[in-house]
C-alpha cells in the first residue's frame, strides 16, 4: 500500500502558497504517494481537478489514521495521532514567529528559504529548508509595453507601488493579476489608479497566458520568504523588478523538481 500523506492548510484560495501546495501534492502523487489536500476554500479542489488530480477536499472532511503522514500549513494541528507530523512554513516571522514550544508537537518543520528560517526563533535541529516547486513557463516577449503586477492585492504586496514603479519605468500599461484580498487597501490605493493604462485582470489560472501578455513583472512586497513569482521569472527569463530586501539569489531556488521531491521523500520517511 502506498504511504498516505494528508496536507492540511488554513488557506486554499488562489495565491502563491496554495499553488505550492498543489504542486507538491501533484509531484508526490506522481512519485507513488497517496495524497489528499484539505482546505477551507474551494479553489484548490477545482484547480487540482482541472489538472487531473481529484484529491482536494474541504477542511471539515479531514481525518487521519495512526499510519498517515500529515503536513500542515497555516494551520496548527490539534492532538491527533499520526505516523509523522510536519509543519510547512511559508511565512516570515513578522506574521507568526515559530518557537520550539510552538513546534513541540511536530516531528519536522520545513522552511522554504534559509533567510526565512533565520528569521524565526526556532532553535531545534528538526527544521529543514526545501525550496518550493517552481512551475516551468514558456514565455515569448509580446513587446507590447505592458508590465505585470502579479499576486494577491493587499497591503503586504503593495501593488500600488509596483504600478507606480512600472509606469515610471516607461511601460505604457500595467495589468494587475491577482484577487483582491484586502478590500480596504484596494479601495484606498488601487481603485483610484484604474484606467485604460492600469487594468485589473483578476486571478488567471493559465500562467503561460498571463505571462505571455506582459513584457516584465514588478513586485514590491513589504516582506517575502522566497517569492514564487521571482522564481518563475528567473526560470523563464522574464525581466523581474523586485525590491532589494526581497530579491533572492538564483541559488536560493531549486529548479530541478526531482531534487525537491527527493528531499521531501527523505523528510517523509
Amino acid at each position: 500500500m502506498p504511504q498516505q500523506v494528508k496536507i492540511v492548510t488554513g488557506w486554499s484560495n488562489p495565491g502563491g502558497s496554495t499553488t505550492c501546495i498543489i504542486n507538491l501534492a501533484k509531484n508526490l502523487i506522481d512519485s507513488g504517494y497517496d495524497v489528499e489536500v484539505f482546505g477551507p476554500h474551494d479553489w484548490h479542489i477545482h484547480e487540482l481537478a482541472r489538472q487531473g488530480y481529484n484529491v482536494g477536499f474541504g477542511s471539515k472532511y479531514f481525518s487521519c489514521k495512526e499510519d498517515d503522514i500529515v503536513i500542515s500549513h497555516f494551520s496548527m494541528l490539534g492532538p491527533i495521532k499520526a505516523k509523522k507530523k510536519i509543519y510547512w512554513c511559508h511565512e516570515m516571522s513578522n506574521f507568526m514567529n515559530l518557537t520550539d514550544d510552538m513546534m513541540e508537537p511536530y516531528d519536522k518543520v520545513v522552511f522554504v528559504s534559509e533567510v526565512q528560517r533565520q528569521s524565526h526563533s526556532l532553535q531545534s535541529d528538526r527544521s529543514i529548508v526545501i525550496p518550493n516547486v517552481i512551475e516551468k513557463i514558456k514565455w515569448s516577449n509580446p513587446n507590447n509595453k505592458v508590465a505585470g503586477v502579479i499576486g494577491s492585492i493587499d497591503s503586504n504586496k503593495q501593488s500600488h507601488i509596483s504600478v507606480q514603479r512600472a509606469l515610471e519605468g516607461g511601460f505604457e500599461k500595467v495589468y494587475l493579476y491577482g484577487n483582491v484580498t484586502d478590500k480596504v487597501y484596494y479601495e484606498h490605493f488601487i481603485a483610484p489608479l484604474l484606467s485604460d493604462k492600469v487594468q485589473l485582470r483578476g486571478h488567471c489560472d493559465n500562467k503561460e497566458e498571463m505571462y505571455n501578455s506582459i513584457e516584465a513583472v514588478y513586485h514590491s512586497a513589504k516582506i517575502e520568504c522566497l517569492p514564487t513569482v521571482q522564481g518563475e521569472c528567473l526560470n523563464a527569463k522574464i525581466p523581474y523588478f523586485g525590491l532589494d530586501r526581497n530579491m533572492r539569489e538564483e541559488s536560493d531556488y531549486e529548479f530541478n523538481n526531482n531534487i525537491i521531491i527527493e528531499r521531501w521523500k527523505e523528510t517523509l520517511k
